[in-house]
């Protein structure tokens, strides 16, 4: 599930044939999905019409983690989102069938998300699991193809029926399972969240870096969901080499612009920045501070183009702080 913005372009032509048939699905029993976290906002996504079950959620984990799902039966989505990372992987750029141009995003609070992928490419999370699955770097199955894989396997033809209650296994039902799943991937119990929730407190460097943070990164990264899903340049580059937005919105304004990430679980998911090109959190906060930004005609200007001013220990303290959203639970969940 990397970041191909290519595919964007035929999930907007199929939108309108899929969306058409999404009102139709009839799902068995109406089952609670996971509790949201009550210090979070209200989720961009609800299961309104795909009423999430734990059947359901048990069927896309397993098309998932199901390396069948593509062309040569070796790589899943679980290839490149690990659960013990986030949801992500430790390599520079993604790696399916080939290389793909981009790091592995992590996987969480996806509810939350009105766009997806660094470019925005894809804006609504029923059509998430398809751009990897399609795309010929990673997955590089056909829509119609995939249909047939899981048609084909009596198991998968078994749970399908079990969760959407029909008899042809089809599109619409492939993505609802997965979006059971990917909407269940929901990170808030980090030592974070319990200092904001008024259950424990961090350590005096984290506390330090907190404030530092508030000082200076709220605005791109503000809390609970430490992103605003808006699409910066933050300086990496004074002539971008990967268009980054403009690739989807064909504005020559949003050359080298890409979506604000979220912060938490950061510290499980080296490397950094769109193209992986920081190794540690100290490099990727080392980019913000004087010096490290590069001259760009579309800088965001909420940074500085003197870069911010840090001492190396401050520095550090960010650096303690960002590990207060490591969410371990969330790491260590099966």
């Amino acid at each position: 599930m990397g970041n191909m913005p290519t595919v964007w372009i035929n999930l907007r032509k199929l939108g309108v044939v899929i969306l058409a048939a999404l009102a139709g699905c009839v799902v068995p029993q109406q089952q609670q999905p996971p509790e949201l976290p009550a210090h979070f906002p209200k989720p961009h996504y609800e299961f309104s019409r795909n009423r999430w079950t734990t059947e359901g959620y048990a069927l896309g984990r397993k098309l998932f983690f199901d390396p069948r799902l593509s062309r040569n039966g070796q790589v899943s989505c679980g290839s490149c989102h690990q659960p013990s990372l986030a949801y992500a992987d430790t390599l520079r750029f993604s790696q399916g069938l080939a290389a793909s141009l981009r790091n592995t995003p992590a996987l969480q609070n996806l509810l939350w998300q009105p766009y997806f992928f660094a470019d925005g490419g894809v804006t609504h999370l029923e059509f998430v699991a398809l751009a990897p699955v399609t795309n010929h770097r990673e997955q590089g199955l056909g829509i119609a193809e995939m249909l047939a894989i899981l048609k084909q396997d009596p198991a998968y033809r078994q749970a399908f029926k079990q969760v959407f209650r029909r008899d042809t296994l089809d599109t619409q039902q492939v993505l609802f399972a997965f979006t059971q799943f990917l909407g269940s991937l929901v990170s808030a119990h980090s030592p974070w969240d319990a200092y904001a929730t008024r259950q424990a407190t961090l350590s005096p460097d984290a506390l330090a870096g907190w404030r530092l943070f508030q000082q200076h990164c709220v605005a791109c990264h503000p809390p609970p969901l430490f992103t605003d899903f808006s699409f910066s340049d933050i300086g990496l580059e004074a002539q971008p080499t990967d268009s980054g937005r403009a690739r989807i919105s064909e504005s020559a304004q949003d050359r080298g612009k890409f979506k604000v990430p979220s912060l938490r679980n950061v510290a499980l998911t080296p490397p950094y920045m769109h193209d992986g090109r920081y190794a540690t959190l100290a490099e990727a906060v080392r980019h913000y501070a004087a010096g490290g930004i590069q001259p760009s005609p579309r800088l965001d200007p909420r940074l500085p183009r003197q870069g911010i001013a840090l001492s190396e220990k401050e520095q550090q303290q960010i650096v303690r702080f960002l590990h207060s959203l490591t969410d371990t639970a969330f790491a260590r969940k099966p």
